[in-house]
């Protein structure tokens, strides 16, 4: 389940841009 969910906001990071996506990592990494 963690898998899609890091795919999906992977994707969405990517189209918003890496650094929410970096952000997100670093709060729930």
């Amino acid at each position: 389940m963690r898998e899609c969910i890091s795919i999906h906001m992977g994707q969405a990071g990517i189209q918003t841009g890496n650094g929410c996506w970096e952000l997100y990592c670093l709060e729930h990494g």
